[in-house]
Parts: structure tokens; sequence; C-alpha cells
């Protein structure tokens, strides 16, 4: 006979607290072997990492540059030894709370924000950039470490950068400015994530860039613009973006739709029509003609 199992599903206060203060998207994760990547799936919070069979290129370039310890070539290990360096960029990837045993290291812990000590310590980053914005201004880097070097020596507000090599291929080119000292932001609001879509409300102050912090993959997503679509883009290295090219407030949704899909779907279609058609004639040239008679013995 089994005998009793720890109960893996069990309530969690310190899960509450987090929940409680979502009122936007935002990503979660454990000191060291605390809140195991995967597992917060369970909770149906977001990580920043996980077992995943294929894992995207731009993104794994993007976190490695962060120093972070990366353990079995999925895993990041987040030690307190590193918080104070890798904090900004896990700001920028909208890493918003943190969580560790009860009695962690409190003290050593000054660059978050207590939140709550019940079942786990629970911490979050007050300068956690917004999983998408508007900004009225781009960088243009021209390699991941000048990236890298912006965000940690930065003001801790969010911004857009763009690769140079994607830069020059945009024509028209975007009307805006590089020097993102001035810049403007606008969070975005009205979220609303499915399992193949996230949508969401920004305002535009002008032209510039809507940013979404999801991972960026050509031609494997549909995006609209109040309804129109659009083409995206790569910006800050690993994420989409839209170009908006006046002020107003925006409905942005993005739609998970790989490429071929179209093309699977239409040959799914014709081969399902052909064994229909298959099975008609099968039934019409097989039916028993009335006016035959049976022979009987």
């Amino acid at each position: 006979m089994p005998t009793a199992r720890v109960d893996l599903r069990a309530t969690s206060p310190t899960i509450d607290t987090i929940e409680a203060r979502l009122d936007a998207p935002a990503r979660t994760v454990g000191f060291v072997d605390n809140f195991f990547p995967g597992w917060s799936g369970a909770y149906n919070l977001e990580g920043m990492c996980g077992a995943d069979s294929l894992i995207n290129p731009y993104y794994r370039e993007l976190v490695d540059a962060s120093g972070m310890e990366r353990v079995w070539d999925w895993r990041y290990k987040l030690e307190d030894r590193d918080l104070k360096s890798v904090r900004p960029l896990l700001d920028a990837i909208n890493v918003r709370f943190y969580l560790d045993y009860p009695a962690g290291q409190r003290l050593l812990r000054k660059e978050l924000q207590p939140l709550a000590s019940s079942d786990m310590e629970a911490y979050e980053s007050t300068s956690v950039w917004p999983r998408a914005f508007f900004t009225d201004r781009v960088a243009v880097y021209e390699d991941l470490w000048q990236f890298i070097s912006w965000i940690k020596s930065g003001d801790g507000s969010p911004f857009a950068a763009m690769q140079h090599s994607d830069w020059i291929h945009l024509s028209p080119q975007p009307r805006v400015q590089g020097d993102i000292s001035g810049r403007q932001i606008r969070p975005a609001e009205e979220y609303k994530l499915t399992t193949n879509t996230t949508s969401f409300s920004v305002s535009a102050t002008g032209p510039g860039f809507i940013v979404l912090t999801e991972a960026f993959e050509s031609d494997n997503f549909r995006a609209t613009l109040n309804g129109k679509a659009v083409p995206y883009i790569r910006l800050n290295h690993a994420f989409k973006g839209i170009y908006a090219d006046s002020p107003g407030k925006y409905l942005v949704k993005f739609s998970y739709w790989p490429r071929g899909l179209s093309t699977t779907l239409l040959i799914s279609g014709i081969g399902m029509g052909l064994a229909l058609l298959e099975i008609l004639v099968a039934l019409v040239v097989l039916r028993p003609n009335p006016n035959e008679r049976t022979a009987v013995i």
C-alpha cells in the first residue's frame, strides 16, 4: 500500500501574496535551488528558464551574458553573490519576484524589497521593466555586449534597442531619435494572455516602438495593431516589437502561428477532402441496385 506523500500542490501563503500583487504579467525566480525552474507552472507563475526541448538562441545569448551559472544546459542558477550584478538584466527581462527558503539571506538583499515571510521568503524588484511598453526613441547597438553594458550602466528605466544589422534593413527608416536620454515611456495595460496569444493596450506619444518582452522568432507570429496586420521586429536582442508611426492608443495582439502552418493546414484539408470523396465514391459504387434480383438456391 502506498504511504502518504507530500502534497506538492499544497497552498502556499507566499505564492498567494505574489498572485495578489500580479496586476500585470511578470516573471519569478528562486535563489539557488528554490522555486525550481519548471515547477513554477504548477502555480501559474512564469519563470525565466525551464527544461524546454527547444531554446530560443537570442534569449540564450542574452541570459548567458548576465554571468549567471547555467546548469544542465537549460537551468540558470541565481546566487546571492551574483544578485547585484545580474539584477539590472533580470529587471529588463521582466523578473519581478524572487523566492527563497524561510530565514534566507534577507540582510544581503538590499537591492530587493521584502514582500512576504511565511512558508517562503519573497522579495520584489521595484525597478522591474513592464512586460510591454511604448517608447519614442531607440538606441542602435553593434553587438550583444554593448547592449548589456547599456542595461548595467543605465538609469534603470526601460528603453528600446535594435541591433545595427537589423536596423539597416528597415525601410523606410523609423522617424525616431537615437538618443534615449530624453525618452518617453508608457507602460502597457489591459493584458490578456492565452495559450497562443498575447494582447494589451498601450498609448503612444508619437512615432516610436512598442516593445513586448516575449521571445522573438522570425515568421512564427502574427502581429496586429488595432486589428490591422503589421510586421514585427526584433528589439532588445531577444524580444518582439512593433513600430507605431503616430500618437494614439493602440490595441496590440501577437498570435503564435508557426511558419508553414498555413500550408500544413491546407494540405491536411485537401487530404481530408480526398478521403471523404473516396468514402462517398465507395458508398455509391457498392450500394446495391434494388432492380437486381439475387438468386436464391
